[in-house]
C-alpha cells in the first residue's frame, strides 16, 4: 500500500530531505521543524488513556512548552468518540489565578503571548477549524 501522508517532527535539513522525497512520490506532509510533536491516535489505542495524554500534552503549563500537543492526528473510527470526550475535558478544566490551589491553568505568560495565541486561533477559524472549547477569552479577576 502507498503511504499517504507524512507526518514529521524534526530539524529544517531532515524536513527538507523529507519533503523531496515525498514530492517525488506525491505524498502529503505535515511537518513542525523546531518542536512541538504531534500526537498520533491509532483506532486500537486505550481510548481513555489517549484522550488523558492529549489532554495534558496539550495543557500542562497553559500550552506553553516545547514539548505540548499542538496537533491531532486521529484516525476516523474513534475521531467523534476522542474529540467529545477531548471536549468536555477541556471544557472542564479551572482557569484561575495559579496561587489559588483549586486552579488547573494559569493565564499564559504575557499579554503578547495571549494576543498571539488569539491570531492563531482566528486563523485557524478562517480556515475552517471549529472551536469545540473554550470558544471565548476566559474572564479572570486581574
Amino acid at each position: 500500500e502507498k503511504m499517504r501522508k507524512i507526518d514529521l517532527t524534526g530539524g529544517t535539513p531532515t524536513g527538507r530531505a523529507v519533503g523531496a522525497a515525498a514530492g517525488a512520490n506525491l505524498c502529503s506532509v505535515i511537518s513542525e521543524l523546531g518542536g512541538k510533536a504531534p500526537m498520533i491516535i491509532f483506532d486500537d489505542c486505550d481510548l481513555e488513556q489517549a484522550i488523558n495524554g492529549a489532554a495534558f500534552a496539550t495543557f500542562v503549563a497553559s500550552g506553553q512548552t516545547c514539548i505540548m500537543g499542538a496537533r491531532l492526528v486521529i484516525h476516523e473510527s474513534v475521531y467523534d468518540k476522542f474529540l467529545a470526550a477531548l471536549s468536555a475535558k477541556a471544557k472542564a478544566i479551572r482557569l484561575g489565578d495559579p496561587f489559588d490551589m483549586k486552579t488547573q491553568m494559569g493565564p499564559v505568560i504575557t499579554n503578547e503571548s495571549r494576543t498571539r495565541i488569539a491570531s492563531m486561533v482566528d486563523t485557524a477559524k478562517s480556515q475552517g477549524a471549529k472551536v469545540h472549547a473554550g470558544a471565548q477569552r476566559a474572564n479572570l479577576p486581574a
